[in-house]
């Protein structure tokens, strides 16, 4: 968590510890009108995302989601019932993020990158899971916009079945402002 480290020593001893108690299964399964609603705000048409037939016939057991939504489907909900009614004055909600559990000790940061290696599909019907998080690279650094370091994650992303969808690598700088 921002702050929450004295030096980045200490976040360094964090490097190849597993961050995920236990998988964390997306909100939403894959589903088609997530998919048809994507595309038609790209204005993206493609076979294989729209129609049963035509994903077959390309290989596919069925309508594939585009690779870019798996953030969407692995994403844990912002908000569910029970919780309390968010106030105007309250700061903005975000998901639970695994990387959050690494002590940082710079109080800003933003996302540097990504790759992501992808080996099957995402069918309408699945469920994403994140089965894997961990720190896996740290490298202090200087720049205009402060002292910090550049750290980069690798998440494995699985589906209900357990098998391997993708892993995600991302990139994350961790800063004290200048």
């Amino acid at each position: 968590m921002f702050g929450s480290a004295k030096s980045f020593d200490e976040t360094e001893a964090w490097i190849g510890k597993e961050l995920v108690d236990e998988p964390q299964p997306g909100v939403d399964v894959v589903e088609a009108g997530w998919i048809r609603r994507r595309c038609e705000t790209l204005e993206f048409s493609c076979p294989i995302h729209e129609d049963e037939k035509a994903a077959k016939e390309a290989g596919f057991d069925g309508i594939v989601a585009p690779d870019t939504m798996i953030w969407s489907f692995l994403q844990p909900a912002y908000w569910k019932a029970g919780d309390p009614e968010t106030k105007k004055e309250d700061p903005p909600k975000f998901p639970p993020m695994v990387m959050m559990k690494v002590p940082m000790p710079g109080v800003a940061g933003f996302a540097t990158d990504i790759e992501v290696e992808w080996f099957k599909p995402m069918y309408v019907g699945d469920r994403l899971i994140l089965s894997s998080a961990k720190l896996i690279n740290l490298n202090r650094k200087k720049t205009r916009v402060g002292d910090g370091a550049f750290m980069m994650f690798e998440q494995t992303i699985t589906n209900q079945k357990g098998e391997k969808v993708a892993v995600a690598k991302l990139g994350l700088f961790n800063f004290n402002p200048a």
